[in-house]
């Protein structure tokens, strides 16, 4: 499904289009190809994942929620993304880096253009 998106960020970084970072859904953002790509051109993201998404590790396999709620409360920041039809649309949000994991991706996306 996020084949697609894939091809579309590798043709716009070979046509030389700037860019720094990519916004997309869940449906995107389940996709370790798709994340994993995005790494591996030094791109910056913003993807939605489901709160059942797994983070594995070395050290162990958590659900997204599970982390979200250990996390620090000085690491969330209440911003608004602007007026929607219901009023503001105001979000909590957080960032964390998370390690790339070989072991556990065993097949990961080539960052060739094509």
């Amino acid at each position: 499904m996020t084949a697609p998106a894939r091809d579309m960020v590798r043709r716009c970084l070979a046509a030389g289009l700037p860019a720094a970072w990519v916004t997309a859904d869940e449906a995107y953002g389940q996709d370790w190809n798709f994340r994993r790509l995005l790494e591996q051109l030094d791109i910056g993201y913003v993807l939605a994942v489901p709160k059942s998404q797994q983070i594995k590790s070395l050290a162990g396999i958590w659900r997204i929620d599970q982390l979200i709620e250990e996390a620090p409360s000085d690491a969330w920041q209440r911003l608004s993304c602007g007026d929607g039809a219901k009023g503001p649309r105001v979000y909590d949000w957080g960032a964390a880096k998370l390690p790339a994991n070989i072991i556990f991706d065993s097949d990961p996306p080539t960052i060739t253009a094509g």
